[in-house]
């Protein structure tokens, strides 16, 4: 994705993604073996194989997380004599916690990798998952469209699951809903990013305090409108999301140079912040204090699709969120911000594959994840 996009955005959606599938604790084996004779909780009757799963939160511990664990527990108790431990995380705190817990080789066996897994992977903290998919996650590949599952591959390895979310992105813009009514601006006329040019005029020219469009914290108005697949670096892309899979440098395409004169002129009309090259106010706070109307959102499609969608940019004042023309879009970079793994620090890596399958399969584990 990109650097620094929409954080508040980034954080719900991590939220949605995590909460399909959680939690762990457990016992694991680096090369991904345990055979029945070796894992007592394989025999019935046994004792059962304790797993911990990492995941992050975002303020204050869910109050009632000990209630899911025990109805989840009763469940992979009794379908995998399974028993899961929660281990939640301060976001802030996650990659300093983690990293310190597998240098020192604490109990881990399921985590989601949050923007970092080919980083995971380079630093060797994720087992292969190929043949404990085949073994024991077909619950996973018939949830999973092959396409999805297939990116997660390092050349030619899984060692991440894709979370089930809304996979697919869409371009489009977001516009303070009293400004929209009061100039009646028809949204149904913006199909693409050019559109909104007599809109940005309309505003300028009827509220002059106001600045129409508005980037992020400290990334340009493009970061949040995409017409390449970046390819994770924003330097080498595929132009049109596909270009026959020839990568290009994007500061020499024609389409870029032509967005670029059209911002440009965009600023010296004065249609976008003044100093949006040097903003490090928030979308929504310079919407809040009455300092911008409108910017642009490169999100999920359901973002779009609902009214009051709870995974919408949050501000103070009512936004209507619009989609362009442009059809939704699935990349790498999507499909693999947010993965599950199991740990290498895990002695018990078939049994956690048992658990990811049911957390991919099983409705009622599902349901309270969700």
């Amino acid at each position: 994705m990109q650097k620094k996009r929409l954080r508040l955005l980034s954080a719900l959606l991590i939220i949605s993604m995590l909460l399909l599938s959680a939690c762990n604790t457990g016992n694991s084996n680096n090369n991904g073996e345990a055979t029945a004779d070796s894992d007592p909780s394989a025999k019935p009757g046994g004792k059962p194989t304790e797993l911990t799963v990492a995941f992050p939160i975002f303020g204050a511990l869910p109050k009632d997380m000990s209630l899911i664990e025990d109805a989840v527990n009763e469940i992979a108790q009794k379908k995998i004599n399974v028993k899961v431990k929660l281990l939640p995380i301060t976001f802030s705190n996650w990659t300093q916690q983690t990293n310190l817990m597998f240098s020192s080789g604490e109990k881990l066996d399921l985590m989601p990798m949050i923007y970092a897994y080919n980083s995971a992977i380079t630093q060797g903290q994720l087992i292969p998952l190929d043949e404990l998919l085949e073994k024991h996650g077909q619950g996973i590949v018939e949830a999973l469209d092959p396409a999805y599952l297939n990116a997660s591959r390092v050349n030619g390895t899984i060692y991440g699951v894709p979370t089930l979310h809304e996979l697919a992105y869409v371009n489009g813009v977001t516009m303070r809903e009293d400004i929209v009514a009061k100039y009646q601006i028809d949204t149904s006329k913006l199909h693409k990013l050019e559109d909104l040019e007599d809109v940005l005029r309309t505003v300028k020219a009827g509220e002059p305090d106001m600045a129409p469009l508005i980037p992020s914290t400290g990334a340009s108005i493009l970061d949040n409108y995409q017409t390449f697949d970046r390819l994770d670096n924003h330097m080498g892309v595929l132009p049109d999301f596909d270009n026959n899979l020839k990568v290009v440098n994007l500061y020499e395409t024609k389409e870029y140079a032509e967005q670029l004169r059209m911002l440009r002129r965009w600023y010296q009309e004065g249609l976008i912040l003044k100093d949006a090259s040097t903003n490090q106010i928030n979308s929504q706070d310079l919407v809040d204090s009455n300092r911008g109307f409108a910017f642009l959102l490169n999100a999920y499609s359901e973002v779009f699709n609902y009214e009051e969608n709870e995974d919408k940019p949050t501000t103070a004042v009512p936004m209507k969120t619009v989609a362009f023309s442009d059809p939704p879009v699935s990349t790498t970079a999507h499909i693999t911000n947010t993965m599950w793994g199991i740990a290498t620090n895990s002695k018990s890596p078939e049994k956690a594959m048992e658990f990811l399958n049911l957390m991919y399969s099983d409705k009622d584990i599902s349901s309270l994840y969700h």
